[in-house]
């Protein structure tokens, strides 16, 4: 049901979090103002340009099953590119280059970017999870059993795979696809991850044509978002919040926090 227009809602951070929240609440029927502290929308979902290049500093590319981002970016007129063929796709280390992609257990062993040990370390981890359930949805991590949720992936990881898997195959793909290293999600995500490729068979992707930043430009551009916004305080008094920005403050009637939980605390 539509709000009344002089609803008004706060919405600090104009990450992919904030904009679609702001979106989605603009579109309910009410009046909302997003908070950045920095001078661009997107947060880690960005895009820089350098000597003709493009570099996603967050995540490189959308999996097909984002369905949202997939309906903004088509009702935005972002075009949607398939991603690289994995034969192209590239890992350094220590200067060198070396093919990055693997289609099943066997292909792992032509990934010299690790040592046969840690190749062989990792074909038989992933042969023995091939032939176990998959403890639930990636889109739902309250079907995985929450004690995954207690452990760093990280960690896990390094001591199911070793340090070299981590650092030379999981992380560039985590970072890659999640804006994150493993060392920052729950091993819950990575199970979760686990079962879509196994239940997809073929994981495809896609780019947004001008960079991951396409989106969330075309999100906030249809949003007020103030820039450069330090905000010093939020508060709550009966029915309303208060936000501190300048030594003043603004008033809505409720207040979205879209930002990492650290910048929250603070």
């Amino acid at each position: 049901m539509k709000q009344h227009a002089e609803t008004r809602v706060a919405v600090i951070g104009a990450g992919i979090a904030g904009l679609t929240a702001a979106y989605e609440l603009k579109n309910a029927g009410f009046t909302v103002v997003v908070y950045e502290k920095t001078g661009v929308p997107g947060g880690r979902m960005a895009t820089r340009f350098k000597n003709g290049f493009q570099f996603n500093p967050g995540a490189t590319f959308l999996s097909e099953d984002y369905h949202q981002l997939k309906s903004y970016a088509a009702e935005f007129g972002v075009a949607l590119t398939p991603m690289i063929s994995g034969s192209r796709h590239r890992v350094i280390r220590s200067g060198k280059t070396y093919r990055y992609g693997a289609r099943g257990p066997l292909g792992v062993f032509r990934l010299n970017v690790i040592s046969l040990p840690a190749r062989l370390r990792l074909v038989k981890w992933l042969l023995k999870s091939l032939f176990r359930s998959g403890p639930g949805n990636f889109f739902d991590l309250s079907t995985i059993r929450p004690t995954l949720d207690f452990e760093p992936a990280g960690s896990y990881l390094r001591r199911e795979m070793g340090d070299e898997v981590v650092d030379y195959l999981i992380d560039p793909l985590t970072a890659a696809l999640h804006f994150y290293r493993s060392a920052a999600m729950s091993t819950a995500v990575v199970f979760g991850m686990l079962t879509m490729m196994k239940t997809k068979g073929n994981f495809t992707a896609r780019h947004p044509r001008g960079g991951m930043s396409a989106i969330p430009k075309a999100l906030a551009s249809k949003l007020t978002v103030r820039y450069r916004a330090k905000i010093e305080g939020v508060s709550s008094i009966k029915n309303e919040c208060r936000i501190r920005i300048g030594g003043k403050d603004e008033h809505f009637s409720a207040v979205v926090l879209a930002c990492p939980a650290p910048a929250a605390l603070t």
